[in-house]
């Protein structure tokens, strides 16, 4: 997929009308996503499976001096990796058949991914309205088009009527409240079905506002998760923390913006943004080091 074909092109069409549109998005993140899917498809594409969350690095990683393109196929690989060790902490193989929910499926490599490796049909549910030509596209580029079904929707409006027999959610839950997001996944999920939940956690309050400033989240602690997981009928029996292999993570992120300058000529509006990602990338390899952030996959089921 070529940049140009990131802009919405028939936006909403593909759809079809059973399309709900969020009544009360979160701007803030829809606006931030937005902006970045050039971006995102620049760092961890070309796609078909374009993933924008971290990646275990627990094999050998590129060398300081590698190519800009080089570092990005070890991120890439990393972040599938991360996804083989969600299937394995949740039991994918076991529980994703059927109806499978995609809780912020970014532009859809997790949804390719799924799709690609268990018998599901995917709703791959994102706020952004341009995200879901290009969800649709790189879909059909990997020929799953009548498996993978985007939903333009704010997962708190999901309509009651649909139901899921699993919903994955990666690193989307920290952007959003999670006592009404449990709530609505909780009550869509069939009895027995899980929600595998890969995200970023809070260990030392004093880092809370980096993150959130940088990413656009509200970042929680599992407690948090948990409890409201609780209050939606939902019982988390899997806690596997991974922190420490998605530490090289933050290092791998630098040296890919770094290759990227060094490279070749950029745009100064560009310039900025690589410098800025370098410089905010450093912190949280700082805080990922000092244990202030815990990088987690959690696993709840709905018992019944």
């Amino acid at each position: 997929m070529t940049t140009a074909q990131l802009d919405p092109v028939g936006s909403l069409d593909c759809l079809g009308e059973a399309t709900p549109v969020a009544v009360r998005p979160d701007t803030r993140v829809r606006d931030h996503y937005r902006r970045k899917t050039a971006a995102i498809v620049d760092r961890y594409g070309p796609g078909p499976r374009v993933h924008y969350h971290l990646g275990l690095f627990d094999r050998p990683h590129p060398p300081s001096g590698a190519t800009a393109e080089r570092v990005r196929a070890g991120i890439v690989a990393a972040q599938e990796r991360m996804l083989e060790r969600v299937a394995e902490v949740c039991e994918a193989s076991r529980f994703f058949a059927g109806d499978l929910l995609d809780v912020g499926c970014g532009l859809g490599g997790g949804a390719i991914y799924w799709a690609e490796r268990h018998p599901v049909q995917v709703t791959a549910l994102t706020n952004v309205p341009e995200h879901a030509g290009v969800v649709a596209s790189f879909a059909a580029e990997a020929e799953l088009a009548g498996r993978i079904r985007p939903l333009v929707a704010d997962v708190r409006e999901l309509p009651s009527s649909l139901r899921f027999d699993a919903a994955v959610a990666t690193e989307s839950l920290c952007h959003i409240p999670r006592a009404e997001t449990f709530q609505r996944v909780g009550a869509a999920l069939r009895p027995g079905g899980v929600f595998a939940v890969e995200d970023v956690f809070l260990a030392d309050p004093a880092w809370r506002e980096p993150f959130d400033e940088y990413w656009r989240t509200r970042i929680g602690t599992v407690t948090e998760y948990e409890r409201a997981a609780g209050r939606a009928g939902l019982v988390m029996d899997r806690n596997v923390n991974v922190t420490a292999p998605t530490t090289e993570f933050w290092v791998q992120s630098m040296a890919w913006a770094q290759a990227r300058l060094s490279e070749r000529a950029v745009p100064a509006e560009e310039e900025q943004r690589l410098v800025r990602s370098i410089r905010g990338h450093l912190r949280f390899f700082l805080g990922w080091r000092d244990n202030a952030y815990h990088a987690r996959i959690l696993r709840f089921r709905k018992m019944g």
